[in-house]
């Protein structure tokens, strides 16, 4: 996983990208900085420049974590067409790309999902599903210790599996 998200970046920095993938990875930083604090505007800005930039480099894969933070910042606002509009152009990525993103693919699917979930999409609960999958696919590797960091310790990766477990309680 971060081998990939390492590949990914030494690819754009072979497409002459280097100045541009220092630009985007501050862009995220001060969106989820300003997004923390409630300055959506700011924070959807941000996000909007490196989707942009990871578009303009052809790189879905990695477009795919901005589109997951604009989507979340118009869900919290309770825009959910335009959240869903973004999650409808994550979906077919995620379906060729699993680890899509640029730091947490985890994040993604929670995204998804909720997002799914808010507009009543019958496919919250497989976006759902295939993110919980993944994550226990990654943490098979590990051993138990680290297993058990890996699933507990990432806010995400808690909040993916407390997401899984509500809805296998609803079943």
């Amino acid at each position: 996983m971060a081998l990939h998200a390492a590949e990914q970046a030494g690819q754009l920095n072979e497409q002459g990208g280097e100045i541009l993938f220092r630009l985007i990875d501050t862009a995220l930083i001060l969106g989820h900085t300003r997004a923390a604090v409630g300055q959506w505007d700011r924070a959807a800005a941000a996000f909007q420049f490196a989707l942009d930039a990871f578009q303009q480099f052809g790189n879905a894969a990695l477009a795919a974590e901005p589109q997951a933070d604009l989507a979340q910042i118009a869900l919290t606002q309770g825009d959910l067409v335009t959240a869903q509009t973004q999650v409808e152009a994550i979906l077919p990525v995620l379906a060729v790309q699993p680890h899509a993103g640029y730091n947490n693919p985890f994040f993604i699917y929670l995204i998804c999902h909720r997002v799914l979930a808010a507009n009543d999409d019958p496919r919250a609960a497989t976006i759902l599903q295939q993110g919980y999958d993944l994550l226990h696919q990654d943490a098979a590797s590990l051993d138990e210790e680290s297993r058990q960091r890996f699933l507990t310790a990432v806010a995400t990766h808690r909040a993916l599996m407390t997401a899984y477990r509500e809805q296998e309680g609803q079943r």
